[in-house]
């Protein structure tokens, strides 16, 4: 994730993600931890694992394919 915000790290910090890609699917909700920070220039990368389960991850590539063939 990348933002110009400079979020405070720590071990509660959760981020709620929104996946709504393509109209004609579900859109998905997921729940994830910031495990690391780094910066470019004025912007901030967060890397984030999501809390997935095996159903959800193959939505959530579903959804990924659909939106790359549609997006060509």
């Amino acid at each position: 994730m990348r933002s110009d915000y400079l979020f405070p790290l720590s071990d509660d910090l959760q981020v709620h993600f929104l996946f709504d890609l393509v109209p004609t699917l579900q859109p998905i909700e997921l729940m994830g931890h910031v495990r690391h920070r780094g910066q470019t220039g004025s912007l901030y990368d967060y890397g984030i694992m999501l809390d997935v389960k095996a159903d959800e991850t193959q939505q959530l590539v579903t959804m990924i394919k659909t939106y790359a063939r549609e997006n060509k």
